[in-house]
Parts: C-alpha cells; structure tokens; sequence
C-alpha cells in the first residue's frame, strides 16, 4: 500500500508514491529545498495527539520515482494497521491522495 501526492491538472507537476508505513500521519508543510538538489520535502506528524514520531518525505521533480523518506522519534502506541484489517486498498489510496500543485503553487482561487 502506497499514498499519492499527486499533481493537479498541470502535467509537469508529477505523482510521488509514498510508501506506506503501519502508522497514520498528518500532512503539516511542504518545501522546496535548494541546497540539496532542488528537491521537495514534505512534513508529517503522526495523527495520536501525544506522539512525538515526525516523517519527512524528500523527491526531486525530475525523478519523482526516487523518493526518501526520514522519521524521526519514536510512536508510543501501537501501529493504526496490523496484518488482519481489511483495508480497501482503492478507498486508502483516495483518502490520501494530496493535490501537489495546490502544495507547491498555492491555491489557484
């Protein structure tokens, strides 16, 4: 199981597959980060309130296959997914789709 971040409408903006871990996260920044090869990262916090595990996310737009992903802390609870749940790989997929073109270019309202 994988999560997307996908481009809008634009066809330059590419779609990232973001290997799932057993945890949930919440999506907090994104950024452009020149000094190591115009790459994008982008930011996570587990979604327990009280768990200090962070996710960062690193891919350059012009090999958007390649993508590295950091964590930091530790979770103090058990995983949100084991083995034995049912999950609707689909339905997964479009909970956590992410329209990259919003993220990186703003809203365009």
């Amino acid at each position: 199981m994988s999560e997307e971040l996908k481009g809008g409408d634009d066809d330059q903006i590419p779609t990232i597959i973001i290997p799932q871990d057993e945890y949930d996260w919440n999506k907090y920044g994104q950024k452009l980060i020149k000094r190591i090869g115009n790459k994008y990262r982008s930011y996570f916090r587990c979604k327990k309130k009280d768990c200090g595990a962070k996710k960062k996310v690193e891919w350059a737009p012009s090999n958007p296959s390649d993508v590295r992903v950091l964590y930091e802390g530790s979770h103090n609870h058990q995983p949100a997914r084991t083995g034995s749940d049912q999950v609707d790989e689909a339905a997964m997929i479009q909970v956590n789709q992410y329209d990259l073109a919003t993220q990186i270019f703003g809203s365009r309202n």
